[in-house]
């Protein structure tokens, strides 16, 4: 998977393994939306580690406790958020689709038309979430690609900090 990551990139993994959710039909594929879901999964875990790390490097030691406070409520408020625009977003469609007369989803037999365009609904919150993901992702453009150098520029060398079980130098 790593290859693949390199290749396509987090970003791209990521909103390649939305879409077959976005285009899903009253028949879908469960093994492709399996490996989809995978794929998706790969895309967001590895986006995360590396924003996360830079996020924290960028915080000041005394003020990490904070920082770890305050990233935690914005990933539950923007989970949260984002879960409730989706399920109205597929309630709105879900309603759309029910015919004159039929109250909920209970009313629809299965497998008939009514029960296909329902099934076909659920494709505009992925479609949303993909955008959603667009976006997320965006800030991640303006991350470095690399660490600064050490400025050694000021006269000395900057040593190296010892090596793990290596005794100081006396």
């Amino acid at each position: 998977m790593n290859a693949l990551t390199a290749r396509l990139g987090v970003r791209n993994l990521t909103i390649i393994g939305t879409v077959p959710y976005a285009l899903i039909d009253a028949h879908p594929n469960q093994l492709l939306l399996g490996a989809t879901l995978v794929v998706r999964g790969f895309g967001l875990g590895a986006s995360m580690m590396p924003t996360m790390t830079i996020a924290f490097a960028s915080v000041p030691k005394e003020t990490a406790p904070s920082a770890t406070s305050a990233f935690n409520v914005f990933q539950r408020v923007g989970a949260s958020l984002g879960t409730t625009v989706l399920a109205v977003v597929l309630q709105r469609r879900l309603k759309d689709e029910l015919p004159v007369g039929v109250d909920s989803l209970g009313q629809v037999e299965p497998g008939g038309t009514v029960a296909r365009g329902l099934a076909e609904s659920f494709g505009a919150p992925f479609w949303w979430a993909i955008v959603f993901t667009a976006l997320a992702l965006l800030p991640a453009f303006f991350l470095p690609r690399r660490r600064p150098a050490a400025d050694n520029s000021a006269g000395g060398a900057s040593e190296a900090p010892p090596a793990r079980g290596a005794r100081p130098r006396s």
